[in-house]
Order: structure tokens, then C-alpha cells, then sequence
């Protein structure tokens, strides 16, 4: 399942813009389900508005309803936020590793550079000024 392209992580849209529904929020509501960023929806938002007031019941069940799955949503942020963490830390260790593996073999090269030039008897720190041929 891929995200949509604009989703920034950020689920509560700035003032005045329109929330990014993913592939997972259109998942959710295909089920009958809905999520914040649904809700937050235009459209949905002048539903709500324009609603017939419920019975002191029936609010309870809505507001139960939306506990429910708010702390789902919650479980979910903190599910992605631990594993997008430990991929952090995996791609720091890789790029460490990286930088270390380019100092070393840049460092093995210039070896291997200083060699071939000793046995041609040249010495790069004498300033020639022909050391290009072609």
C-alpha cells in the first residue's frame, strides 16, 4: 500500500487547506470505517454542521464510536512512528557505514596511486607542470 505522493506524516491540515487521504484512509472508509483526516473532509464537515442534533443517547454512542477509533488511529501513529525510528537508526548505521567504507577505500586508492607513480619514478610534489600527455 503506498501513500499518497502529498502525505507529509502530518494528519491535521493547516487552517484553510484540505487534509491528505491516503490509500489507507480510502481502505478504511471503502470498509464503512472512517478516520480524522476523513472527517476533516469539506464535505463532511458541512454534514456534521447541518445535522439533526442527537439525543443525549445517541451522542454517547457517536462520541464512543469516535473514542474508538481515535485510539486506533493512535495505536497506529504509534506503531509507524516506532518502525520509521528503528529505519532511522538502520539508515544512520548505513550511512556511517558508507562513509567509512569511501574513506577507506579512498585512502586504499591513493596507496595503490602513490605505488604505480614510484615505480614510473614520478613524484607529484616536483610541481611538473607535464604530468598530462593526451
Amino acid at each position: 500500500m503506498q501513500l499518497s505522493p502529498n502525505h507529509t506524516g502530518n494528519r491535521r491540515p493547516r487552517k484553510g487547506s484540505i487534509p491528505d487521504v491516503t490509500a489507507l484512509d480510502h481502505m478504511i472508509a471503502g470498509h464503512g470505517g472512517t478516520t480524522s483526516t476523513i472527517d476533516d473532509l469539506p464535505h463532511r464537515l458541512r454534514i456534521s454542521k447541518n445535522k439533526q442534533v442527537p439525543t443525549p443517547t445517541q451522542r454517547i454512542e457517536e462520541l464512543t464510536r469516535e473514542i474508538g477509533y481515535l485510539r486506533q488511529e493512535l495505536a497506529y501513529y504509534k506503531d509507524t512512528r516506532r518502525a520509521l525510528t528503528k529505519f532511522f537508526a538502520v539508515a544512520q548505521s548505513a550511512h556511517e557505514a558508507l562513509r567509512r567504507g569511501i574513506a577507506e577505500a579512498s585512502h586504499e586508492i591513493a596507496i595503490a596511486e602513490q605505488a604505480m607513480l614510484a615505480y614510473w619514478n614520478i613524484h607529484p610534489s616536483d610541481g611538473n607542470a607535464e604530468d598530462t600527455v593526451f
